[in-house]
């Protein structure tokens, strides 16, 4: 992952944006859309919010473990 710590702390900061962006946009969805249109809203919204975390935020923390956020756990490293 990427070793340039400004630039894991840019990726970082646009990921957690991007985060909080589409978390707001779900509450907005479940007030405006039925329940059906929610759910299957919810599940992609879940879906890129686990990516994002997983193939980004958690390799870029693993080589910088200094913008981890507090009470933010690793799950185990994958096996090599």
């Amino acid at each position: 992952m990427v070793k340039d710590r400004e630039l894991a702390r840019t990726a970082m900061v646009m990921a957690e944006a991007f985060i909080r962006g589409v978390n707001g946009l779900l509450q907005e969805a479940q007030e405006r859309c039925s329940p059906d249109e929610y759910e299957a809203f919810k599940r992609g919204v879940g879906i890129s919010m686990g990516t994002v975390d997983m193939r980004l935020l958690e390799p870029l923390y693993r080589v910088h473990p200094d913008l981890m956020p507090e009470g933010y756990e690793l799950t185990p490293a994958p096996p090599k």
